[in-house]
């Protein structure tokens, strides 16, 4: 993780570095097409730097939390048709429909898709600062058992400010 604003920069800038390079040869003619294989792999190598860069940045306010980050992006340009169905599955939110994929366990050996599930992981939950923690404590806590996780739930240190 990257608490301090100057290791944060420098993260950013080591991703920034290669963007000529990158959109270089994500350009054909100055004009990235948004159906052609090679820009969209140009474009993927500099999204997935990004997606990791930012996912190493945290506010210094945190730095006791230990946590582990694990993002997930499913992106088929190309052959709309390629996931299985049900891969992509939606919500509805405040804001509208939320796309959102149900994570699982490891399957079927190198392949990114399986078709049945396993337990994750999970080793502890930490519940963040909230005016409800209590109640958020207990709800995680009988969230994990009603799928079969014994693990120890703990509310942060750090107080609650509005």
């Amino acid at each position: 993780m990257r608490y301090g604003e100057d290791h944060q920069r420098a993260l950013v800038d080591a991703v920034f570095d290669e963007l000529p390079e990158e959109m270089s040869a994500a350009a054909d003619g100055g004009v990235i097409r948004p159906r052609d294989a090679g820009a969209m792999d140009a474009l993927g190598q500099l999204r997935d730097d990004l997606e990791a860069a930012l996912m190493l940045i945290k506010h210094p306010g945190f730095v006791d939390e230990r946590e582990t980050r694990y993002c997930v992006g499913i992106h088929h340009w190309l052959d709309e048709a390629a996931l299985p169905p049900g891969v992509v599955r939606h919500r509805a939110t405040a804001y509208g429909m939320a796309p959102y994929l149900v994570l699982t366990g490891t399957g079927e050996q190198g392949t990114p898709i399986v078709s049945t599930t396993a337990p994750l992981p999970i080793r502890a939950l930490a519940i963040s600062p909230s005016p409800n923690g209590r109640a958020a404590t207990e709800s995680a806590r009988d969230l994990l058992a009603a799928y079969g996780y014994d693990v120890p739930v703990v509310r942060s240190r750090i107080p609650y400010r509005e």
